[in-house]
């Protein structure tokens, strides 16, 4: 069995995270590492979605002590970009709920559209390049991973994670009672194939927000933050691409958290 770990995003809490992960998901798997981090020596203040929450400003040569720890095959570090998607929707109740949580900052709801969607789409292009670092890796050493976890850094694993009883088939996710169907992003498995169409989410992210294509009818009911002029972001957007691409989907209980 080969198993691939593609780590990805701001590397907060990096550090209290890694005997977790390396005890509970690398060392039980033999997985073979892969990162892609958002990181600036020169800016290490943290940008998240409810902005100045918990740890905001990372340690200076967190980089170095991340490789050094993970050993990754592949890795890429990169400064945060400032994507913006001017003609990106998002749904009203969305915008309502970045401007609460960041009542201090007094945003519009443009404001608060652009940082969410800036954020989010730092996120997906993360996945996408910690994917890529695995594919490209995989083609060039003739090897076929059985089974690709997608990990965040402050994710906390509480027990072993055996990947051989799961059906490499399905996307498999953490369940926490989401509504809608939704596919919770904190852990993700499945097989190659499976994390190849899960990580194309930073390339499609226009298609899924539409309904130019993928017809509003097609879709399942987005009863949580309903709109006539997208399809729904975040995991709605993951939820949709999965039933797009008819791939099953199937949570699991495991103990886990994240630390902020």
């Amino acid at each position: 069995m080969r198993v691939a770990l593609c780590l990805s995003g701001q590397p907060r809490k990096a550090l209290e995270t890694f005997h977790n992960i390396y005890e509970n998901i690398i060392k039980p798997n033999n997985a073979d590492v892969f990162i892609h981090m958002n990181y600036d020596k020169d800016a290490l203040y943290i940008e998240k979605q409810h902005m100045d929450n918990g740890t905001c400003v990372l340690e200076s040569d967190i980089d170095k002590k991340i490789i050094e720890l993970y050993k990754p095959k592949r890795y890429l570090i990169e400064s945060p970009r400032n994507f913006q998607k001017p003609h990106f929707n998002v749904p009203e109740k969305r915008i309502q709920g970045i401007q609460k949580m960041n009542s201090h900052k007094n945003w519009t709801a443009e404001d608060a559209r652009k940082h969410f969607v800036k954020q989010m789409t730092s996120m997906y292009y993360s996945i996408y390049k910690a994917n890529e670092l695995k594919e490209i890796y995989a083609n060039e050493n003739g090897i076929s991973y059985d089974y690709v976890i997608r990990l965040r850094f402050d994710f906390l694993p509480e027990m072993p994670l055996d990947c051989s009883q799961l059906d490499n088939r399905y996307i498999h996710y953490m369940e926490l009672g989401q509504p809608d169907n939704l596919i919770s992003d904190w852990l993700n498995i499945g097989s190659n194939t499976v994390m190849n169409i899960y990580s194309s989410l930073y390339l499609q992210m226009d298609y899924l927000n539409s309904f130019l294509y993928y017809k509003k009818f097609e879709r399942l009911e987005n009863n949580l933050e309903p709109s006539d002029i997208c399809g729904g972001v975040s995991e709605h957007m993951l939820r949709d691409l999965m039933t797009l691409h008819k791939i099953p989907k199937a949570s699991i209980r495991y103990q886990a958290r994240l630390i902020y």
